[in-house]
This record gives structure tokens, sequence and C-alpha cells, in this order.
């Protein structure tokens, strides 16, 4: 129920009085993704009830399934579809994760295996944005921390200090002055 992915999650997160005024949700993935597969594929399963809250709500009947949430990739495609379902007049807009995993103290261009799985989860994130035409910032790969200077960056090995804020904030402000909302807001299919 708490994973990224959850219908409750998200119905939560957006009460209905609100849902129809926003108009762009960024979401970057980050760690929890420890076991990712770099072949991960999305794959839909019809039918799935593994999120019952989605299979009870409105809107599941229109899709009639739901991805495969066990892996990585599944679980993104998942987000994104219940995104858009829950708030149709606002983009989805992806992140990928922050660079420069690794133990604390460590200074090293080696990439150890928390940084490696990143690799790997950013490659997941740009790949699944691509195939849903879902605009992806590339925290990774822009926000200028690595295993060279994590120390600097990153408190625990994994998450961004008052200064590795500031370097993520300012790879995701740059990269959403590229993405507009959507257009048109309480559209229907029809018009």
């Amino acid at each position: 129920r708490g994973c990224g992915c959850s219908y409750h999650r998200i119905a939560s997160m957006f009460p209905e009085t609100i849902r129809n005024n926003i108009d762009c949700v960024f979401m970057i993935y980050h760690n929890d993704a420890s076991d990712i597969n770099a072949n991960e594929k999305v794959v839909w399963e019809p039918n799935s009830t593994s999120d019952p809250e989605w299979a009870n709500s409105p809107f599941y009947s229109t899709y009639g399934g739901d991805f495969n949430i066990s892996t990585t990739a599944g679980a993104i495609a998942s987000t994104i579809m219940k995104m858009q379902a829950v708030l149709p007049n606002a983009k989805v807009v992806l992140g990928t994760p922050v660079a420069g995993r690794g133990n604390v103290g460590e200074l090293n261009p080696n990439q150890s295996v928390s940084e490696l799985n990143n690799v790997i989860l950013r490659e997941t994130v740009l790949k699944v944005g691509a195939q849903f035409s879902t605009p992806v910032i590339d925290v990774f790969g822009t926000c200028g921390i690595n295993g060279l200077n994590r120390n600097i960056y990153i408190y625990d090995g994994i998450h961004p200090n008052k200064y590795g804020n500031a370097m993520m904030g300012e790879a995701v402000a740059n990269g959403l002055k590229l993405i507009t909302p959507l257009p048109y807001t309480n559209r229907t299919p029809n018009d």
C-alpha cells in the first residue's frame, strides 16, 4: 500500500477537490531499487488485482488491468497510468536518481554496488519515460554529484545533504524550464 504505484497512495495524496487544478506532478526515483534488473520489461497484466484499491477504483474498468508492479519498470509504468487517470489535467514528469551513491568517506571514481544499481535505475526511468512519452529530468546526469565529490553532497552514502539538495534542485529546476503544462484543461476525449 505504501509503494509509489499504489492507487491508495496516489488517491490519498491528491484529494478529489484539487485534482483538476494540478497541472504537473514530478516524481523522482532514488533509492529502494537495490535488486533492479537491467533487462526489465514493462509487462501488462490484464485483470490484475495486485493493487486491490486500483482494481476497485472507478478507473479500473477503463484499463482492465495493471502493469506488473513487482518489477521496477512495471511499477513506474503503473504509476504513470494511475497518475494520468487520477490527475487528468496534469503532465507527469519523472526524475532519475541522484548520482554519487557509495560508502561515506570513500572518494573513488569506481562505482559502488549501490551506484551501479542507480545507473540501472536511471536507464530504467529513461526507458519507461520514453515508452510512455513521459518527460524525464535526468538528475543523475546533470546534478554534478559523483563518486569523486560525494562526501560534499551526500551525508549517508544515499541521501543528499543541504548542498546536495541544492545541486539536485538546480538540476530539477533547469529540467522543468523545458517542460510546459498540458495545453488544455477540463478536456474530454470527444473535444
